[in-house]
C-alpha cells in the first residue's frame, strides 16, 4: 500500500542507506508511479509490475511493511514459495 511505501522510503530506507549505501531497494507494483518513490540518490528504484514471480529468486530479502490491515499478503507467501526471507511489520 502507498502509505507503507511512503513510510519506508522517507523514514526507514534513508537510515538503512546511511549505514549500508551499497544496498538497493527495488519497488514492484502495477499501480506505482515512478516519480512517486524513485530515488536513485538513495538506491530506490521503481520497477513496475513484476512480470514473473521467479524473478524473486534473484533477491536476498522481501521488505513488506504493513502499517494497517490484517492477514498475510500474497507477496509474502510468494516470497516464501521461492525461498526468499521476508522482513515485515
Amino acid at each position: 500500500n502507498l502509505d507503507s511505501l511512503e513510510w519506508i522510503t522517507t523514514e526507514i530506507w534513508p537510515k538503512v542507506h546511511e549505514i549500508m549505501p551499497h544496498l538497493e531497494f527495488h519497488i514492484y507494483g502495477s499501480k506505482i508511479g515512478i516519480n512517486s518513490f524513485h530515488r536513485p540518490d538513495l538506491n530506490v528504484f521503481v520497477k513496475g509490475k513484476m512480470k514473473n514471480l521467479r524473478s524473486l529468486g534473484k533477491y536476498r530479502l522481501l521488505l513488506s511493511p504493513l502499517r494497517y490491515g490484517a492477514g498475510i499478503k500474497g507477496k509474502i507467501s510468494d516470497a516464501w514459495l521461492y525461498g526468499l526471507p521476508v522482513l515485515t511489520t
